[in-house]
């Protein structure tokens, strides 16, 4: 993602199993300048899939976890 389509990674997530394994990575790649953006899962086994890219990214931060970084539910 990075060397192609100058997306670095922005946030990412652990999914695990209902026994608590690690089973994938979500990543969210962003191309500041374009603002462009992909989604992959990167599994345990070395398989990654892109789930969805679009362009058009806006983050909105300060609206979920607040301005000190507290979330704001």
């Amino acid at each position: 993602m990075e060397n192609i389509y100058k997306e670095a990674p922005m946030m990412m997530g652990l999914v695990r199993n209902k026994h608590g394994m690690a089973q994938m990575i979500m990543v969210l790649y962003v191309n500041p300048q374009s603002r462009a953006y992909t989604i992959v899962e990167h599994s345990v086994s070395g398989m990654s899939c892109i789930l969805t890219s679009g362009h058009e990214f806006d983050y909105h931060y300060d609206s979920i976890f607040g301005p000190e970084g507290d979330p704001g539910y």
